[in-house]
């Protein structure tokens, strides 16, 4: 949702609301503007941050009314953050409309937002191949999933992070929804699959770790009784005066899950 309608939503009286807040709405809504003249306009706007956010939604806004793609417009923000967001923008709607290529070369030139922008590319499509099959289907789709990343790799590899997240996120989706992480599940992998899938694993469990003991009471608990996976188990099997953790952090301990343990000790127990 943009920016000034959070703020709107929260202002009370009227009168309270900046003369930026009005004028933005009234920019994006006008049907006698060009997009050019909305995003000159919007970047007229005193508050820095509402005129390029008003700007990113003209630019935004330009395919419905006929007016281009989102990308014709992206040069019209100033050089930075803002541009490279219009870029990432263009990238999914060149995707909406089909068009690898097109995408593919947007989140290339997308910035700080390359990566990010690359992995909304395929990462759908691969979830769909895994999440509901899970780790037992790890071996059975991996076909499926290098058909995908040969559709990919091509046009993104040399530009973003493709290669390394793309194996990394086909594991973790697996692991996700998965109750109890067990490692065991990537051993009928050959490499370097399995190790991928190992540590894909053992980062989905260690991130249960961490978000579980964000609290204070968590954490006193958590270092005062647990010192490996094992013992992060064998408490949680015996359901003994433990605080709000959750089931999620049931594991098959293993030695990567013990190095898991030792790093959220290290940056918990202080």
């Amino acid at each position: 949702m943009p920016t000034v309608f959070l703020l709107l939503a929260c202002a009370s009286p009227p009168a309270a609301v900046p003369d930026d807040a009005h004028e933005y709405m009234r920019l994006l809504a006008a049907e006698d503007l060009s997009t050019a003249q909305r995003i000159e306009a919007c970047l007229d706007l005193s508050d820095a941050y509402l005129a390029m956010d008003c700007a990113l939604a003209a630019a935004e806004a330009a395919p419905i009314r006929g007016e281009g793609h989102v990308e014709d417009w992206c040069p019209r923000l100033p050089q930075g953050v803002w541009r490279d967001e219009c870029l990432f923008q263009a990238a999914e709607q060149a995707l909406s409309d089909r068009d690898r290529n097109r995408a593919s070369r947007l989140c290339a030139e997308a910035g700080r937002f390359a990566n990010d922008c690359g992995y909304h590319l395929w990462q759908v499509d691969l979830r769909f191949i895994i999440r509901r099959a899970g780790p037992a289907g790890f071996a059975e789709h991996l076909p499926e999933a290098r058909k995908l990343y040969d559709v990919w790799a091509p046009r993104l590899a040399a530009h973003t992070d493709m290669e390394f997240r793309f194996w990394s996120r086909y594991f973790e989706m697996g692991f996700e929804p998965q109750p109890r992480i067990q490692l065991q599940a990537c051993d009928a992998l050959e490499e370097p699959y399995r190790a991928r899938c190992r540590n894909a694993g053992m980062l989905v469990w260690r991130h249960r770790l961490e978000n579980a003991t964000i609290w204070p009471e968590a954490q006193s608990w958590f270092c005062a009784r647990t010192s490996d996976a094992a013992t992060v188990e064998a408490l949680l099997a015996k359901r003994e005066d433990i605080p709000p953790l959750p089931n999620l952090l049931a594991v098959t301990p293993t030695p990567e899950l013990d190095v898991a343990v030792a790093k959220v000790r290290s940056s918990r127990c202080r």
